[in-house]
């Protein structure tokens, strides 16, 4: 009873999973014999032979959004997307505060069509919904969408000679950067290995010698955020210099046994704590700044500069996605706010779609909207139901029976009161 009612409250805002660690849990549960495993879906899947499947699904016609995002000047961008194999046409409107009557507009879409649609809020309004006429599935019909709030990083500059110049020009190519005087305090510090800064920094090596030969060998780069599934083949740069690997530090890049990039966290003098950014050649004598792997990971750095400023953010968030706080933020002092719910902040989007707030004793540190945008669960053509559970029960029942050692007793005497029966009657 608690399994059924459990899912007639489940509803798909996580997307797809692995079952593989599932199917291992339940095997360790039944190795004995004494159950079944059964993968419940709604559509085909292909499983191993232990496991019996029951689908329960229904083919059935949605249209919905698919993704949205906005800018800090209110401009918005979308896509509504046909999931089914016939036409659909819609209706969609922009809900918000000083929209009274909505201007309603019709959309047709070809089967499993996508059409990008925009338009722009007016002035002063900080969030609006995206709505389409509704279907059997629900949750991609509403797209609620926050202005976002930019906090500009704020970067000193302190690296000299051509090399200075490329780092310069590909940080001043990412969105929300602030190059400022040595009066003002900076977020972000762009200064040669050795020159130690007291901010969060970017360092580059300093002028190679003369003479100095380009290594073109293999670059291997280490599974960390700021290099995740970047292409490194092709830079070319002088030999890295050596450069002390302390107990803090995690490699990003390595040439051979050399390390070519790194991440530091290390403390100032005030103890607070700083991530750097060391970049261990010299950038005038390469082609990493022509490679886009360099500047992804800056944005990167940037990006994980960027969460870590104090002050209030706002932004367009998918259902349950890691929302970063500065690393001060005590998170058991916040709650998350949405609707007329407010329960503790653990760290992530609400589940639900919506707009929420982030709230501490004393402020609001996150004005958000929550937004489904899986179109893997959304395409419902493919959903079916069939029953393969059979084979497994009949399985279980023979392995859970036990034979009656006084069978053949019994059908005698059974076979007696038959007779003497019989006898009665004549």
């Amino acid at each position: 009873e608690a399994l059924l009612a459990a899912f007639s409250r489940w509803q798909p805002l996580r997307g797809e999973l692995d079952p593989t660690d599932a199917f291992n849990t339940s095997r360790g549960l039944v190795r004995d014999g004494s159950g079944a495993i059964i993968y419940v879906t709604d559509r085909t899947a292909t499983v191993p032979s232990d496991i019996a499947v029951l689908a329960v699904g229904e083919p059935k016609n949605n249209v919905g959004w698919s993704g949205a995002e906005m800018n800090a000047s209110r401009q918005w961008k979308t896509l509504a997307t046909n999931h089914s194999d016939a036409v659909q046409t819609r209706q969609w409107w922009v809900e918000h505060e000083l929209a009274t009557a909505p201007t309603k507009s019709t959309l047709t879409l070809q089967p499993h069509q996508s059409v990008s649609l925009s338009g722009e809020l007016p002035p002063n309004l900080k969030e609006a919904t995206l709505v389409m006429d509704g279907d059997a599935f629900a949750l991609d019909d509403r797209m609620s969408l926050v202005v976002p709030k930019e906090r500009p990083v704020r970067v000193a500059m302190r690296a000299g000679g051509e090399s200075g110049s490329l780092i310069k020009r590909m940080i001043e190519a990412l969105d929300g950067v602030t190059f400022v005087d040595a009066a003002t305090p900076a977020d972000l510090t762009l200064a040669e290995i050795g020159d130690e800064a007291p901010t969060d920094a970017i360092y580059i090596d300093s002028p190679a010698s003369e003479g100095s030969k380009l290594d073109a060998s293999l670059v291997v780069a280490e599974n960390h955020a700021l290099t995740r599934e970047l292409n490194w083949t092709g830079l070319i740069s002088n030999k890295p210099r050596a450069l002390a690997v302390l107990e803090s530090d995690s490699p990003l890049l390595w040439r051979g046994d050399a390390v070519l990039a790194l991440q530091r966290r290390t403390r100032t003098a005030e103890g607070r704590e700083v991530v750097q950014l060391f970049l261990n050649w010299d950038l005038s004598k390469s082609n990493a700044h022509r490679l886009p792997a360099l500047l992804v990971m800056l944005h990167r750095y940037v990006e994980q500069v960027r969460s870590q400023l104090d002050g209030e953010r706002a932004g367009n968030y998918d259902l349950a996605q890691s929302i970063d706080l500065p690393a001060s933020t005590t998170l058991n002092q916040l709650t998350l706010h949405q609707g007329s719910n407010a329960k503790p902040f653990i760290g992530r989007a609400p589940e639900q779609p919506g707009f929420f707030e982030v709230k501490s004793p004393t402020q609001t540190l996150v004005h958000g909207a929550a937004q489904f945008a899986d179109a893997r669960e959304a395409d419902l053509t493919k959903a079916e139901s069939f029953d393969h559970t059979e084979a497994r029960r009949s399985e279980a029942r023979e392995r859970t029976s036990e034979s009656d050692p006084l069978t053949a007793v019994w059908t005698l005497a059974l076979l007696g009161c038959l007779l003497t029966a019989w006898s009665a009657k004549q």
